[in-house]
């Protein structure tokens, strides 16, 4: 008879490594699944550990719901696994909607579907919260690029969060660039970040190297100032312009020299960059 063991989902999160070594100390066999992505899927930490008995990879939960849960089921019936961990979003939400479709022996700390669709619908949980009196910051739900305009009585620094999901996915915090001129907040460098300080200020993006581009920040500025006169001037009401397109590509090389002695020269080059805005007036 085979002993029972427990299938943790999601093995290349930090939170199934956790999981699989409390387990571990219980003696308890562990299985470890993760989405099928190719063979970065076997690299996950929980995947990795030294007490995961049996490795599988399951099809994707949102795209394969019906696939991911037969998934789920065999391997449940070929290791005797009565115990299910499913620890990231994509899992315990498909795995609500259709428990039904799982074997029942299978066993999980999972609370009723309708609980878990409001707690995962920040829109849904904030109003719950205010139907019962808990205080909770203030907040606007954006159903399309139109209602920007409800954002002019926030002020900044404003938190702009997608309405579903789990962690930092997808979270973005705006500031203003005063405080990157002035050397008060620096930025994040997620590229180029090769042997960049780390910054304290940067705990809020869940990050760790950023810098100061000051003059970087002043240019920008500049351009959004000109921007806003070139608005006024075309008659567009600067209150309803909201920038749909920006980008940066790279300018022409200036070629310099610096001379040194002896008849010898070294070259400096300037580069430069090319900064590209688009604003849109929406109707009132």
């Amino acid at each position: 008879m085979k002993a029972e063991s427990g299938i943790v989902l999601n093995g290349s999160y930090h939170n199934s490594l956790t999981i699989v070594r409390s387990l571990a100390r219980k003696n308890i066999p562990v299985i470890v699944g993760d989405e099928s992505r190719g063979i970065k899927s076997y690299f996950g930490e929980g995947m990795l550990s030294r007490y995961v008995s049996h490795r599988f990879l399951y099809p994707s939960p949102e795209k394969s719901p019906s696939e991911f849960i037969e998934k789920i089921n065999k391997i449940s019936r070929k290791y005797g696994a009565r115990v299910l961990f499913p620890v990231g979003s994509d899992t315990y939400i498909t795995i609500s909607a259709y428990r039904e479709q799982l074997s029942k022996d299978i066993k999980m700390a999972l609370a009723d579907d309708a609980i878990i669709q409001k707690a995962h619908d920040k829109y849904r949980c904030l109003r719950y919260a205010e139907s019962i009196g808990i205080p909770f910051p203030k907040f606007v739900l954006l159903k399309n690029v139109t209602d920007f305009e409800e954002l002019n009585e926030f002020g900044l620094p404003l938190i702009v969060k997608p309405r579903k999901g789990a962690g930092n996915f997808g979270v973005k915090i705006l500031n203003s660039l005063e405080e990157v001129i002035k050397i008060k907040r620096s930025v994040p460098f997620r590229r180029y970040k090769r042997k960049t300080a780390h910054k304290k200020d940067l705990k809020q993006f869940k990050w760790y190297a950023g810098r100061y581009p000051s003059k970087a920040a002043a240019r920008i500025y500049e351009i959004l100032t000109a921007v806003e006169s070139n608005a006024e001037y075309k008659g567009l009401d600067v209150d309803l312009c909201r920038i749909i397109h920006a980008a940066a590509q790279r300018g022409r090389i200036i070629k310099r020299y610096i001379e040194r002695a002896h008849g010898r020269s070294t070259a400096s080059y300037k580069h430069l960059s090319h900064v590209e805005i688009v604003i849109y007036e929406f109707p009132g």
